[in-house]
């Protein structure tokens, strides 16, 4: 038994244009959110536990409160530096400086500190930190 079929054939083909539109929203969707929640997301700082004790470590270099530096309980001036640094890496190659910054010191002082180490060619430096409880 033959059937009636018109003169026109189905196109069975699928159209993929809308499926590439879609493809594409959902990608600008996931890039947007990504971008969004980069900035939105909450850091949660890491806890410190201190090693030692540093009121006992005689070696580490202080920060006051009020900018002056001490090394070894004698006061140093940043101009100072750069022997402090050599002298470091002589007596103790390859391990990382200590630096004991009083929590009232203004964090530009800090960052003076850091880069002049820095610019002296120190490679590591180790904050020293207090259990907060």
């Amino acid at each position: 038994m033959r059937l009636k079929t018109s003169g026109r054939t189905r196109n069975t083909a699928l159209d993929m244009v809308p499926m590439v539109n879609f493809a594409f929203l959902l990608l600008i969707f996931f890039l947007m959110i990504g971008v969004r929640a980069g900035r939105d997301t909450l850091v949660n700082p890491p806890a410190s536990t201190p090693r030692v004790n540093w009121q006992q470590e005689r070696e580490a270099l202080t920060l006051l409160a009020d900018g002056r530096l001490y090394w070894r309980d004698q006061p140093l001036q940043a101009a100072q530096l750069p022997g402090l640094v050599s002298q470091w890496g002589r007596e103790y190659p390859g391990e990382p400086l200590p630096l004991a910054a009083d929590a009232a010191a203004d964090a530009n002082q800090v960052v003076a500190v850091l880069e002049g180490l820095r610019a002296a060619g120190l490679g590591q430096i180790r904050l020293i930190t207090v259990n907060r409880r």
